[in-house]
């Protein structure tokens, strides 16, 4: 795989966040309220498990950064923040801010154990 292509991979992956974390909070929802029949219960507990553990592995993956590349990419990708609104919240250029996200991701790339998280 390329780095260009490794890049987005970790992009995606990193961006999928809040979707997991939106599903599995539904899942738990719909099991705490006793709307899952219980022939699919497993399968959904199953699911919920392994959204959670993507959103996990997101934190893990942003925490190998640190100061400001540690912000910006919390900001970006667990808050669900558009570039604009970050750079405005850091006092820099969107440019600035896509530029340091790029760096962040490939520096990221090189990372053995982060790629073990995203190729699973």
């Amino acid at each position: 795989m390329s780095d260009a292509e490794l890049r987005k991979k970790l992009r995606g992956y990193l961006r999928s966040f809040r979707l997991c974390q939106s599903q599995a909070k539904d899942i738990e929802t719909m099991i705490k309220r006793g709307e899952v029949a219980d022939c699919v219960l497993a399968d959904l507990n199953k699911a919920r498990d392994e959204f959670m553990l993507h959103c996990v592995n997101v934190r893990r993956i942003i925490g190998y950064t640190s100061g400001l590349e540690h912000r910006v990419l919390t900001s970006l990708f667990i808050l669900g923040k558009k570039p604009e609104c970050v750079a405005r919240e850091v006092n820099y250029s969107q440019g600035y801010i896509s530029n340091l996200e790029g760096k962040a991701l490939k520096k990221l790339c090189r990372n053995k154990h982060v790629i073990n998280l995203i190729v699973q």
